[in-house]
C-alpha cells in the first residue's frame, strides 16, 4: 500500500510502520464503525484456520460481532 496505494487512499506513515500500529488503528476504526452500526466487509484471501482467526480477532476488537463462515 506505500508504493501502490488505492485510488484516493490515505495511510499515514503510522500506519504504514508497523503491522501492530496498522493492526491498532484498524481497531480504531473498527470501533468507530461499530458505533455507527457500519458492517465492515472483509475482501481478502483467507485459506488458513489460521488466518481466520486473526481476521475475526481484528473484528472483535472493541467490539462482540457474529461471524459467517
Amino acid at each position: 500500500m506505500r508504493f501502490r496505494p488505492w485510488s484516493g487512499v490515505y495511510l499515514s506513515e503510522e500506519y504504514l510502520g508497523s503491522v501492530a500500529a496498522a493492526e491498532a488503528i484498524t481497531a480504531q476504526l473498527l470501533t468507530a464503525y461499530a458505533a455507527g452500526g457500519v458492517v465492515p466487509l472483509v475482501e481478502t484471501a483467507v485459506k488458513k484456520d489460521a488466518e481466520l482467526e486473526h481476521v475475526v480477532q481484528l473484528l472483535q476488537a472493541g467490539k462482540k460481532i457474529d461471524t459467517c463462515v
